[in-house]
């Protein structure tokens, strides 16, 4: 569920986000061959979107955040849809990253150094996206698994009402055994968003 904080929190990051894409669209524009796409560098089930422009891809999350905001009405989709758009800001926070990068290590000025800045830029990119892909996919698993063992301890849960001895005698071994691999599950998370913080601090 998303609490206010966290609202405040993506808008603020979506809204900075927009300003810094806008910036970096108008100066690449000047370095950077029209036929250039993000998608080159993006997970392709990651965005729809297919531009030249930063900015459109920040759009299209924009538009998932306010989908999410939206609540009971794609309440189905929900949980999907918001680890999507946690991945889409993350691969655009990357993208800013790497492109700052490259735009210290290159001079502009001549075609040549166009064509090095494009592929510098792809490679930097594709290095960054992959480390954060990888991890954000192992986060989802995990909260995958955390969900399905909370699922199960409820059904043993609903299964207690009116059992015999032995039936919640057996129940009960179950649900502790169940207790033990969610909290694994749940540090198994920690230990994974600590692993994100640490790799996306080395590259500010």
């Amino acid at each position: 569920m998303l609490t206010q904080s966290l609202i405040i929190r993506i808008a603020e990051q979506i809204d900075t986000l927009k300003q810094q894409t806008e910036q970096i669209d108008q100066h690449n524009a000047t370095v950077r061959s029209n036929r250039f796409k993000y998608r080159d560098i993006f997970h392709p089930q990651l965005f729809r979107c297919d531009s030249t422009k930063l900015l459109d891809y920040v759009l299209e999350a924009e538009k998932n955040f306010k989908t999410l905001l939206k609540g009971p009405s794609y309440a189905a989709h929900l949980p999907a849809l918001g680890e999507k758009l946690s991945c889409q800001i993350a691969a655009i926070n990357q993208a800013v990253k790497a492109n700052a990068v490259v735009l210290k290590e290159h001079n502009y000025q001549s075609k040549r150094a166009k064509q090095r800045y494009q592929q510098r830029y792809k490679k930097v990119a594709s290095q960054m996206m992959a480390n954060s892909h990888e991890l954000y996919e192992e986060l989802a698993r995990n909260h995958e698994f955390e969900r399905r063992l909370n699922e199960m301890i409820y059904e043993r849960k609903a299964q207690l009402g009116g059992a015999d001895a032995p039936t919640t005698e057996r129940l009960n071994r179950e649900m502790l055994a169940l207790h033990e691999r969610l909290g694994r599950c749940r540090r198994a998370i920690t230990a994974v968003e600590e692993r994100i913080q640490f790799a996306e601090s080395k590259t500010r």
